[in-house]
C-alpha cells in the first residue's frame, strides 16, 4: 500500500485546543520495518536471504501518542535483550542436560 493512499483518521485535527498557545497534533506513518532475522541469517550462511519486511501501514497522531519514535525504538531495544536473555537461558538448560 503506498503512503498517499493510507486514510488518516476521522478524528484529526491538525491543532489541540488548548488554553494558552495551539499545539500542533502531527500526523505520523508507520509503514513497517525492516530487520536480519538472525535464524534465517545462520540459514544462509550470512548471506542477504536474512532480511525482513514487516508491512504495518498505521498513522498515529502525536496527540494520542505523544513520543512514539522512542517507544518504538524502547519495544525494539527491550524485545533484543529479551530475545538475548531468552537465548542464554536455553543455553543454560542445554549445557545441564549434557
Amino acid at each position: 500500500m503506498k503512503v498517499s493512499k493510507m486514510e488518516i483518521p476521522d478524528t484529526y485535527t491538525e491543532f489541540a485546543e488548548s488554553d494558552d498557545t495551539p499545539v500542533r497534533n502531527e500526523l505520523v506513518y508507520i509503514v513497517g520495518r525492516v530487520f536480519c532475522d538472525e535464524k534465517l541469517r545462520k540459514k544462509s550462511m550470512n548471506s542477504s536471504k536474512c532480511w525482513v519486511y514487516e508491512q504495518y501501514n498505521k498513522i498515529v497522531e502525536t496527540q494520542k501518542f505523544p513520543d512514539v519514535a522512542n517507544t518504538m525504538a524502547d519495544l525494539v531495544r527491550s524485545s533484543n535483550e529479551e530475545v538475548q536473555e531468552y537465548d542464554s537461558l536455553i543455553k543454560q538448560a542445554q549445557d545441564k542436560l549434557q
